[in-house]
């Protein structure tokens, strides 16, 4: 077999932080942004899917190197009690609790995928949706589950490329959009949600644990996680940007406000036809079965990690952390509350905590006793400080944005 061949065979990690990022999440707030801005704001898909991979390639590097996971590191790191707390709080708080507030979102964005394909009630689809994704993860351990989702993460790239291609979009405008960053009025908290949606925070926690689990590290290790990011996170951003491209064509003359990505399926049918409709509806379904399925197993991990139990994350109280963020967000998806708003809230409340977990990623990646000579250098403390800055100054905006909405300025 080629060196080519034996690269693609390994694959996974990288396939697993994609499958986490292309979720209904992204869906719906590319859909927004497709259909509020036009091409406007295809630039700010760039620039997220470059943020992912800075932090992911040092999330990467950290278990390649050392064999261990970012909240383990966290854990030893932690020598104070105040900063015990605070850190337990980001990773068991916002990391482990969040995961679950967004299983309800990629649970009921996958059944959006599904009536689009089939006509059933929106309840069946969840609980379809919610036995299959707790049947893939309680059968076969980590590894199957990971070439199960590098094959999802594939096919759904496929369906949504294929439908931004049958939209025949203005390539000189998608272009002109990429290339030209702009700001628009009232799309600094969309900006923010792409930004959320591509560069999550649980996917340091994740990426960083998935690495250890191929059981070699160093060099030839790290090589080869370069690798795999290299080939699956800019592939993330394909998918989102012809997410952005099919939304702003087929909602180019239509008035209103896009409610969920499930408008965007529906608009495609008289536009593009049954087929482009089709392939809409399986790659919706596609992507909330593989969100469905890294959310768990991040809160797994994460949590494991953080209390000094990172062996159990496939087994017995890591598989019982990972039961319990399905179970809790397939009730929250069976509540009745709207999918789309708490999809839109939870991305952006993932920008606001990127710049947290990101600066604890950074100072762990600054030190010497950990990495060596593959601590962070200069152009990599450069580029993640950015992507921080970047997320400070969307999150303030956005916040000021809906402050001054409010009135609280007047």
């Amino acid at each position: 077999m080629s060196g080519w061949g034996k690269r693609l065979r390994r694959v996974g990690p990288g396939a697993l932080i994609t499958a986490a990022f292309i979720g209904p999440g992204t869906v719906t707030t590319c859909t927004r942004a497709g259909s509020g801005f036009g091409f406007a704001l295809a630039w700010a898909v760039v620039v997220a899917t470059l943020a992912a991979l800075v932090l992911q390639e040092m999330t990467g590097r950290l278990g390649a190197m050392t064999g261990r996971d970012l909240a383990t590191h966290l854990r030893e790191r932690s020598r104070t009690p105040v900063l015990r707390v605070v850190v337990g709080f980001l990773v068991i708080g916002a990391i482990g609790f969040g995961c679950a507030a967004f299983e309800g979102g990629n649970l009921a964005g996958g059944a959006m995928g599904l009536r689009l394909l089939f006509e059933t009630s929106e309840t069946r689809s969840v609980l379809v949706i919610a036995v299959l994704a707790l049947y893939l993860l309680l059968r076969g351990g980590y590894r199957h589950l990971e070439r199960v989702l590098t094959v999802l993460v594939a096919a759904m790239g496929v369906a949504f490329l294929a439908t931004a291609v049958l939209a025949a979009p203005d390539w000189g405008a998608v272009l002109g959009g990429t290339f030209t960053p702009a700001l628009p009025d009232g799309s600094a908290l969309l900006v923010l949600g792409l930004l959320g949606t591509t560069v999550v925070p649980y996917n340091l926690f994740l990426h960083s644990r998935a690495v250890t689990q191929r059981g070699e590290i160093g060099e030839s290790r790290l090589a080869e996680t370069r690798f795999d990011l290299l080939l699956c996170v800019p592939l993330g951003g394909l998918v989102s940007l012809a997410i952005v491209v099919s939304s702003a064509v087929a909602f180019a003359d239509v008035p209103g406000e896009v409610v969920s990505a499930g408008d965007l399926g529906r608009q495609l049918e008289p536009l593009l036809g049954e087929h482009a409709k089709a392939l809409f509806g399986f790659g919706l379904f596609a992507a909330g079965l593989t969100s469905a399925l890294t959310a768990p197993v991040a809160a797994s991990f994460a949590v494991c990690g953080i209390l000094g139990r990172p062996d159990d994350a496939d087994r017995g109280f890591g598989r019982g952390i990972s039961v319990a963020v399905l179970v809790l967000g397939a009730s929250a998806a069976l509540s009745g509350v709207s999918p789309s708003q708490v999809i839109l809230a939870a991305q952006s409340l993932n920008g606001v905590l990127l710049p947290v977990s990101a600066g604890f990623l950074l100072w762990i990646m600054n030190d010497a006793g950990v990495l060596g000579s593959r601590r962070n250098g200069r152009l990599t403390n450069a580029l993640g400080a950015t992507v921080v800055a970047l997320a400070v100054f969307l999150s303030a905006r956005a916040l000021y944005t809906s402050a001054r909405a409010y009135g609280l300025f007047e």
